[in-house]
């Protein structure tokens, strides 16, 4: 059986639209998803082994029983390296500003988030977080694109896995009618982020250059 693909799935990054593209290719019995307790995309097999019974021992015997091909969801890394030592874990990742603003329409469209989007980049909870998701070696990864190369990024994916997933475009937020962050919001952002921007201009220059 071929190793298990874990997608360590940063939010607003392109990873739904990754996941729709395995989806399709692999079929819904081969993935596997673990979005929280609260998300209904959180599947019955992780929330009773995950959750209820925190066997991740067991958890992994019932993953390799299944033969799962494909396991994303909003997830650090550690969760999950040393319950699937042989996986192949992957991730994309985005320019912070725009990640940010992205997930700020989105917090205000779905999650009732009422503040501006100055309120919500400065807030501590949403800082870093890629840096957070991925930790502080990337080379733990065994692939990871960039959401502005997306196209490049998926076709890379797909000659190191030996794979033929198609680009899809999921979970895109309207920008309605907005016009994008400022250039004292870009300013902070690059303050307040940077980790992100180091780990973003660090990632985006091995893929250019890889």
């Amino acid at each position: 059986m071929k190793p298990l693909i874990v997608l360590v799935h940063i939010p607003k990054t392109g990873g739904t639209s990754l996941r729709v593209a395995a989806e399709q290719y692999f079929g819904k019995r081969r993935m596997l998803y673990d979005y929280g307790t609260k998300a209904r995309l959180t599947s019955e097999l992780v929330r009773e082994w995950v959750y209820e019974k925190q066997d991740m021992e067991g958890f992994a015997a019932m993953v390799r029983r299944e033969k799962i091909r494909f396991f994303s969801g909003h997830f650090h890394l550690e969760k999950y390296s040393e319950v699937f030592p042989d996986a192949h874990f992957v991730s994309w990742i985005r320019k912070p500003s725009c990640r940010l603003w992205s997930a700020w329409r989105h917090f205000a469209m779905h999650h009732g988030f009422e503040g501006s989007f100055e309120d919500f980049y400065r807030s501590p909870r949403f800082q870093n977080q890629q840096e957070r998701f991925i930790g502080r070696n990337p080379d733990e990864f065994a692939f990871i694109g960039i959401t502005e190369r997306f196209g490049p990024s998926l076709n890379r994916f797909n000659r190191m896995f030996g794979l033929k997933l198609k680009q899809h475009r999921s979970n895109k937020t309207p920008g309605g009618g907005l016009s994008g962050p400022t250039a004292d919001d870009l300013s902070a952002i690059s303050r307040l982020n940077s980790a992100d921007e180091a780990l973003y201009a660090e990632l985006d220059e091995r893929f250019v250059n890889g």
